[in-house]
């Protein structure tokens, strides 16, 4: 009796533990959802039916998308040159939705916004320059601190 050809081809790649690990490690660097699927060997669909299936890993998933999110913003804050980490975070699906410029308004006309960023340190606690990763600790206990006296200060006068 001749056998019936299968319709698939190749070997079937479980979604295991392990691979999902991988899949979320590749997001957490940026790598977008159906790219990471891909260097995992899996599908995007198998990936959608785990997170139908699997809660947890669903809000891994999620989680993992912000952490790229996080990383990037965490680049631009130290980066004397952030256009690129900028333009990655404006244009990835995971998070163009919060970050993206829209510009257009419902009426079809255009909303230009300009923002002005003071970079001088005479506002920063101490004068301490916040771009430097060796002052950033420094900055949170000063003003930790004084968050805290304020608080003192207003228990005070009650």
């Amino acid at each position: 009796m001749a056998k019936t050809p299968s319709k698939r081809r190749g070997a079937v790649v479980k979604f295991n533990d392990t691979l999902k690990g991988q899949y979320l490690e590749l997001m957490c660097k940026g790598i977008p959802r159906t790219t990471a699927a891909k260097a995992c060997g899996i599908s995007y669909m198998t990936v959608l039916r785990h997170q139908e299936t699997d809660e947890a890993f669903s809000l891994m998933v999620e989680q993992a998308a912000a952490v790229a999110t996080v990383r990037r913003i965490e680049k631009i804050e130290v980066s004397p040159d952030w256009r690129a980490q900028a333009f990655l975070i404006t244009h990835d699906p995971e998070s163009k939705k919060d970050w993206a410029k829209s510009g257009i308004r419902q009426d079809g006309n255009t909303i230009n916004v300009q923002i002005n960023v003071d970079r001088s340190f005479d506002s920063y606690p101490g004068g301490l320059d916040p771009m430097d990763p060796a002052n950033r600790q420094k900055i949170i206990d000063i003003e930790a601190k004084a968050e805290a006296e304020g608080k003192a200060e207003e228990e005070d006068e009650d």
